[in-house]
């Protein structure tokens, strides 16, 4: 029998390279483009003999535009938070993440110095299946081997062998080349250093090849690698 377990994540940045078509005949000076794809996917194991396998389905994609020089200014805030929940609740989010979604976005936001350059609002609400009657037992990671991980600069070759990280489902962007840092496991696979340190926290495999790493003396008492952080 399946055993079906929920996984969220969110992810948000600002880049040239993000596609945010504006509507035709929408020309009006100084909107801000925020791009939200909303993703319902699902992560599948079949047992632990097994590879995992993502299935990735995009559930919807809007091109939110609000003015630049107002969604600035603190004292709007609580509007425009107000106008991006009527949006994610039109799309389908779930209103449990709402907060933590503008509390992702908003930031990223005031941080921004040019509206000509739009953001990405990448939301995963999917599920995480294995098709195996048998208890999952995962064991973590020695600390001391996630610490020496090494840390290497985003560039086209690791692009080519691992194009997305294999935890988040998030691709790795090109226009990050040269600025992004990713954290590479012995077996070459590379994934964001927040994902891999929240996977081998509970599971000494790789994610993808499930090349083993040294393992903790006395296992953590979680079964689930996709369980989030504490609050």
């Amino acid at each position: 029998m399946a055993v079906v377990e929920p996984y969220t994540r969110i992810h948000v940045r600002q880049s040239a390279a993000v596609y945010a078509p504006r509507p035709v005949g929408r020309e009006r000076e100084e909107e801000f483009a925020i791009s939200v794809k909303f993703y319902k996917p699902c992560y599948i194991r079949r047992s632990l003999s097994d590879p995992p396998h993502i299935e990735r389905s995009l559930i919807t994609h809007v091109v939110v535009l609000l003015p630049f020089s107002m969604v600035k200014q603190k004292r709007h805030e609580s509007f425009y938070r107000g106008t991006m929940k009527q949006y994610l609740s039109d799309i389908g989010v779930s209103e449990t993440l709402h907060t933590e979604i503008l509390d992702q976005l908003f930031p990223v936001i005031d941080a921004a110095e040019t509206y000509e350059v739009p953001i990405l609002l990448a939301i995963f609400d999917g599920t995480y299946r294995r098709d195996s009657d048998e208890i999952l037992s995962f064991t973590p990671t020695a600390e001391s081997a996630i610490e020496g991980l090494e840390k290497v600069r985003l560039d086209a070759a690791i692009i080519g062998q691992s194009p997305t990280c294999a935890i988040c489902w998030i691709d790795f962007a090109p226009e990050d080349v040269g600025q992004l840092m990713v954290t590479r496991m012995p077996c070459s696979h590379c994934y964001h250093g927040d994902c891999i340190v929240r996977w081998l926290s509970v599971n000494h495999r790789c994610p993808m090849c499930r090349y083993p790493m040294p393992v903790e003396t006395q296992p953590s008492s979680s079964s689930n690698p996709l369980s989030p952080p504490p609050n």
